[in-house]
């Protein structure tokens, strides 16, 4: 039985992958909620690893200092103490949005270009976290692109909304990474049970099409959305100077091997049959 600590309570990531990880078996989780000051307190010593979840994500109107605050030194603070008591594992929730690419692949030779101070702050956690790392505490820096599933926050359900209610989509196909939530908990899972040490870049199996998946939304919600190429020549002229257009319509992709072995049980046809057939 190993004990499992995720930091950071009411995150969709966070939950699901307890939900997994109880599901499973073979795993003692819980979730410390760390907007309570007296997290600190928490005894860390019991557990063989520590899940950093807590973060800023993305919020237009928030201060850079809070992304600073929670994002690295916050992080950084939690892995610091994981280690001082005896944890063996510690793993940190990162973003590929560290290569600062929205139109691109991002390859072993990719250079850090994080655009704004949630990129910024990860980056600068994944460093000082990983200069922790020894023979005796492992850390697994976790690099996941846009997470998807059922009752998702982000990019995601806006995608999720165009779907259903506009009746004609670009039909320009991309190539970008996704990673459904339940891949990414079966990722951390094989995380724990291999006691990982590196950065990782988990994803679904293929790159995946943005009109692909609208129109799968679409169809497996009982519509019928039509994929028109007359605007793929408008999309694609204004492609490289509007930011909008890059996140939805730009190629974003991982080729990185990070040695693991692990391979996306859940196709992303499979996962959305699952999240609007269940």
């Amino acid at each position: 039985m190993k004990r499992v600590l995720i930091t950071g309570s009411n995150s969709y990531l966070g939950d699901a992958i307890k939900r997994y990880l109880d599901v499973n078996g073979g795993y003692d989780v819980d979730i410390l909620d760390m907007l309570d000051e007296k997290w600190a307190e928490t005894d860390f010593s019991c557990y063989d690893v520590v899940f950093n979840v807590c973060a800023i994500v993305h919020r237009p109107n928030e201060k850079d200092d809070l992304y600073y605050a929670v994002n690295r030194d916050l992080a950084f603070t939690i892995a610091e103490k994981a280690k001082r008591e005896g944890v063996k594992l510690f793993i940190q929730t990162s973003t590929n949005g560290v290569f600062g690419i929205d139109l691109g692949i991002i390859s072993a030779d990719s250079k850090y270009k994080p655009r704004n101070a949630y990129e910024k702050s990860k980056l600068e956690a994944d460093r000082l976290i990983w200069h922790l790392n020894d023979d005796a505490y492992s850390v697994c820096i976790i690099r996941p692109p846009m997470i998807y599933g059922k009752g998702c926050r982000g990019n995601y359900p806006k995608m999720e909304k165009f779907a259903l209610k506009s009746p004609v989509f670009p039909s320009l196909k991309n190539r970008k990474d996704f990673i459904y939530v339940l891949n990414m908990a079966d990722f951390v899972k094989f995380a724990i049970d291999n006691e990982l040490c590196g950065t990782f870049y988990p994803r679904d199996r293929e790159p995946a099409s943005v009109s692909h998946i609208v129109k799968s939304i679409a169809r497996l919600n009982g519509r019928k959305i039509r994929l028109w190429s007359i605007f793929n020549p408008f999309v694609k002229l204004f492609l490289k100077c509007n930011h909008t257009l890059k996140l939805v319509f730009g190629d974003n992709y991982c080729t990185i091997n990070d040695g693991a072995s692990w391979v996306a049980p859940i196709s992303l046809d499979d996962a959305l049959t699952e999240m609007y057939e269940a």
